[in-house]
């Protein structure tokens, strides 16, 4: 008959090894999770968009009513005090994340030489008065077809420091409409959304208190494509504009 003999002083060694892998794994993860900056949209692992992660960064710049370029800090860096005020103005695209507010449109601004839409300016100075160097959490939903990072933005405001939805924010203050294009993303904010849109466009707030008729975003940017921008514009001279900027124009990102 064979005996079967324990050594436990083997055993011992081998969970402690075996332990101590585990701690080194967690710890190097860890570290790995505090010092990896991402510097552009492009530089996210896919699969961080398809599990909803959060990163945490500052606003340095606003593009427009709906867009804004954020600048990833990583735990350490918070801990540190790293790059609390970035200076990059000739560096954004290449250090920053070009981030769309997932679920709404805001009016445009003028760009690539064509005019912008009424209340776009207004929505553009909104969004950088509520969010411009100040400390955000961005989740991750989706990589549009134009290298940005559509999310969910969100920041702590007033004494108290209550977390605010800015999509929500933006289309309750009347500066924007809930987004109906491609790849519209809501993180389950759509009816909250629609709600907010239609108190604000009873109330007349923002955009919604000019007496004209009313003409999306979407559709304004159909209209510029098209060269159907007569009824939206006062530029007579629009079409003499010169060729780079109208081709600029009609393959714009399309928000």
């Amino acid at each position: 008959m064979c005996a079967f003999v324990v050594n436990w002083h083997w055993l011992s060694v081998a969970a402690l090894t075996s332990a101590s892998f585990g701690y080194i794994s967690a710890a190097t993860k860890l570290l790995h999770m505090g010092l990896v900056r991402y510097r552009t949209a492009k530089d996210i692992p896919s699969t961080m968009f398809q599990k909803g992660k959060k990163l945490k960064g500052v606003v340095v710049s606003v593009g427009d009513g709906d867009n804004v370029r954020f600048f990833h800090r990583p735990f350490l860096f918070r801990l540190l005090g790293i790059g609390r005020h970035p200076v990059l103005k000739n560096r954004l695209s290449e250090e920053t994340i070009n981030v769309r507010l997932a679920g709404v449109d805001a009016p445009e601004c003028a760009h690539f030489g064509a005019p912008g839409q009424e209340g776009g300016e207004e929505a553009k100075k909104w969004l950088g008065k509520y969010l411009k160097n100040r400390s955000v959490v961005v989740q991750l939903h989706s990589l549009d077809q134009y290298s940005r990072a559509v999310c969910s933005v969100y920041v702590r405001k007033g004494i108290f420091r209550l977390k605010k939805n800015v999509s929500y924010e933006l289309v309750k203050d009347g500066h924007a409409v809930v987004y109906r294009g491609f790849g519209a993303e809501y993180n389950g904010m759509l009816k909250k959304l629609e709600n907010a849109e239609a108190q604000a466009r009873k109330r007349k707030k923002g955009m919604w208190s000019v007496n004209k008729p009313f003409t999306s975003p979407q559709e304004y940017k159909r209209a510029l494509k098209e060269g159907k921008i007569s009824e939206y514009t006062k530029e007579k001279d629009f079409f003499s504009r010169k060729p780079e900027s109208l081709f600029s124009l009609l393959f714009r990102s399309d928000k």
